[in-house]
């Protein structure tokens, strides 16, 4: 396989651009070749051995000389390939004026870049982040030795705690941060669960409620709401609102009587 050069040129007569010349990025060998491809005909074809033994210099000296002539641009390598595809040959291609990838500027000038679409601050985020958020009211720890005996004075009839464990100060806890941390709420579940006869294990099953059984989210409301109140209580308070409502009624009606008169 032979390698073949070929030169393009701007016009039919040669003609040597002082570019090639004044290029001092050259070194005078690659430009003496350079020039002597440039002023040779077009029609002419020639190899990289027929080129060295016409300048009458060796072989090496003419592919360092084109190696350094493509690398600034003066000279492009392209592979040729038959109609199977198959390589034919390479084919050297010599400019007058290189060709860059980018062009170089002597004096670049260097303006502010322009944005399309320049970044803009939301300041209200900005305000509303640095704004601290109102702290909410902290509730504190649960007392929960203070609860619990509050539970073995009041329940009496009911089994004692004896400990405190891990699972008990936790439920403690939850129902103290479901009721703002009011002690009272406790000793009132205490005091309707010891005066509650279902509660207290005075029923058919001899069943009595727990500290823990009390302590969980949905008894404790059952009990507050008076879900486990004695029956006669609660009929005695029934009638007793009962007779409040016809004093009332009664001392309503005595005084609009009086008012008529």
């Amino acid at each position: 396989m032979m390698a073949q050069i070929r030169v393009e040129k701007d016009k039919n007569f040669s003609i040597v651009s002082n570019e090639i010349l004044r290029d001092t990025s050259l070194s005078i060998k690659a430009r003496f070749i350079l020039v002597f491809c440039l002023s040779l005909s077009d029609s002419w074809e020639y190899n990289i051995k027929g080129l060295a033994t016409v300048i009458g210099v060796g072989v090496d000296t003419i592919s360092a000389g084109l190696k350094e002539l493509e690398s600034h641009g003066y000279l492009e390598r392209k592979r040729v390939r038959d109609e199977k595809g198959r390589l034919k040959n390479v084919e050297y291609i010599l400019r007058e004026k290189p060709k860059r990838e980018k062009p170089i500027l002597e004096n670049p000038i260097l303006d502010k870049p322009i944005l399309e679409k320049p970044t803009l601050i939301n300041k209200d985020i900005i305000n509303n982040q640095s704004k601290k958020e109102p702290k909410k009211k902290r509730v504190e720890k649960a007392p929960c030795e203070d609860i619990v005996s509050i539970y073995n004075e009041t329940c009496v009839s009911l089994p004692s705690v004896g400990y405190i464990t891990s699972g008990r100060i936790t439920a403690i806890n939850a129902r103290w941060l479901e009721y703002k941390g009011d002690i009272e709420t406790f000793r009132r579940l205490f005091e309707i669960a010891q005066a509650s006869d279902f509660l207290t294990g005075r029923n058919e099953r001899g069943w009595k409620a727990s500290f823990d059984w009390l302590m969980n989210a949905k008894n404790m409301a059952k009990v507050l709401e008076g879900n486990y109140e004695n029956r006669q209580q609660k009929q005695e308070e029934h009638d007793d609102l009962a007779d409040f409502i016809e004093r009332e009624r009664g001392r309503k009606s005595e005084q609009h009587g009086c008012n008529s008169a």
